[in-house]
């Protein structure tokens, strides 16, 4: 049943909306591997730079690491640093993505966040291997904050829309084209 006949597109957020993410759990992991306290450089509410540089897409996954290293064990490997990086993500929600394909056969969905590439291709791999079909297959189109700087979104929607979580979009938008979205 529509929520609304006004309604034909809805636009989630990804983190703490569809997978639950804890960033206490990836501090720890850094920390078990740092040669400081991780807390000194990444919580919840305040983050070294380069956290946002990478969110951002202003970095690659190669510079992220390379970044990280400054505070890690000299024997660090990529592989522990991803693992570490996304042990933050620790729930997808059956209910959640069972949500997800009812309202995709009513509505247009679309997904916006603020997602990195290694959080992108770990949450890819994760709900293939849960649910039987990627996140691709649970939208009409994804949009990264990777991508967010160099497109329309910018233009379109204000800075406090983009701290939203969920979007409902009246008729008038949900014609919108991939290059706008």
């Amino acid at each position: 049943m529509p929520i609304s006949n006004n309604i034909n597109a809805i636009i989630f957020d990804i983190g703490n909306v569809l997978i639950d993410i804890d960033y206490e759990v990836m501090i720890s992991r850094f920390t078990e591997m740092a040669n400081i306290d991780f807390h000194q450089i990444v919580t919840f509410a305040h983050q070294h730079p380069v956290f946002d540089q990478y969110e951002k897409g202003q970095i690659s996954s190669a510079e992220f690491r390379a970044a990280l290293r400054r505070y890690l064990r000299p024997e660090a490997q990529d592989a522990e640093i991803d693992t570490a990086w996304n042990s933050m993500l620790i729930h997808y929600p059956p209910a959640k993505f069972e949500l997800l394909k009812r309202l995709r056969g009513q509505y247009k969905l679309f997904a916006l966040s603020n997602i990195n590439e290694l959080h992108a291709d770990a949450i890819e791999a994760d709900v293939r291997a849960r649910f039987g079909g990627g996140m691709r297959s649970y939208f009409d189109r994804r949009t990264t904050r990777m991508r967010w700087g160099t497109g329309n979104l910018r233009k379109k929607y204000t800075r406090r829309s983009w701290r939203m979580k969920i979007w409902i979009l009246p008729a008038p938008y949900s014609s919108m084209t991939k290059q706008r979205i």
